[in-house]
Protein backbone atom coordinates (compact mmCIF):
# COMPACT_ATOMS: atom_id res chain seq x y z
CA UNK A 1 0.00 0.00 0.00
CA UNK A 2 1.66 3.44 -1.22
CA UNK A 3 1.29 6.46 1.27
CA UNK A 4 -0.14 9.94 -0.10
CA UNK A 5 1.95 12.58 1.12
CA UNK A 6 0.80 16.21 1.46
CA UNK A 7 3.25 19.02 1.47
CA UNK A 8 0.77 21.93 3.59
CA UNK A 9 3.39 24.16 2.60
CA UNK A 10 3.35 23.43 -1.13
CA UNK A 11 1.15 26.33 -1.86
CA UNK A 12 3.70 28.96 -0.76
CA UNK A 13 5.85 28.08 -3.77
CA UNK A 14 2.66 28.47 -6.74
CA UNK A 15 2.73 31.68 -8.56
CA UNK A 16 1.20 34.56 -6.45
CA UNK A 17 -2.61 35.06 -7.45
CA UNK A 18 -4.00 38.49 -9.45
CA UNK A 19 -5.76 39.53 -6.20
CA UNK A 20 -2.13 39.39 -4.35
CA UNK A 21 -0.76 41.27 -7.10
CA UNK A 22 -3.15 43.61 -7.09
CA UNK A 23 -3.23 43.88 -3.20
CA UNK A 24 0.45 44.92 -3.43
CA UNK A 25 0.30 47.63 -6.02
CA UNK A 26 -2.06 49.54 -4.31
CA UNK A 27 -0.23 49.36 -1.13
CA UNK A 28 2.94 50.30 -2.91
CA UNK A 29 1.13 52.79 -4.38
CA UNK A 30 1.38 54.54 -1.21
CA UNK A 31 3.85 53.10 0.96
CA UNK A 32 6.40 56.71 0.50
CA UNK A 33 9.44 54.38 1.33
CA UNK A 34 7.86 53.52 5.18
CA UNK A 35 8.21 49.61 3.55
CA UNK A 36 10.61 47.90 0.88
CA UNK A 37 8.88 47.59 -2.77
CA UNK A 38 8.10 43.91 -3.26
CA UNK A 39 10.12 41.61 -5.32
CA UNK A 40 8.68 38.24 -4.85
CA UNK A 41 6.91 35.81 -7.16
CA UNK A 42 5.09 33.45 -4.96
CA UNK A 43 2.09 33.34 -3.36
CA UNK A 44 4.05 32.89 0.39
CA UNK A 45 6.02 36.01 -0.40
CA UNK A 46 3.32 37.80 -1.33
CA UNK A 47 1.39 36.42 1.89
CA UNK A 48 3.98 37.60 4.26
CA UNK A 49 4.42 41.05 2.41
CA UNK A 50 0.72 41.73 2.88
CA UNK A 51 0.79 40.21 6.48
CA UNK A 52 4.03 42.59 7.35
CA UNK A 53 3.12 46.07 5.74
CA UNK A 54 -0.75 46.25 5.66
CA UNK A 55 -1.27 48.40 8.09
CA UNK A 56 1.52 50.61 7.73
CA UNK A 57 0.13 50.93 3.62
CA UNK A 58 -3.30 51.55 5.42
CA UNK A 59 -2.07 54.08 7.76
CA UNK A 60 -0.38 56.13 4.86
CA UNK A 61 -3.45 55.77 2.95
CA UNK A 62 -5.24 57.20 5.64
CA UNK A 63 -3.01 60.08 6.28
CA UNK A 64 -3.67 61.07 2.54
CA UNK A 65 -7.56 61.01 2.60
CA UNK A 66 -7.86 58.00 0.44
CA UNK A 67 -9.68 56.21 3.29
CA UNK A 68 -12.19 56.30 6.33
Amino acid sequence: MSELIIDAKAWKNEPMTDKQASFISVMEEYRFDAFPKFSGTTKGEANQYITRYRKVAYANLAMVGRCC
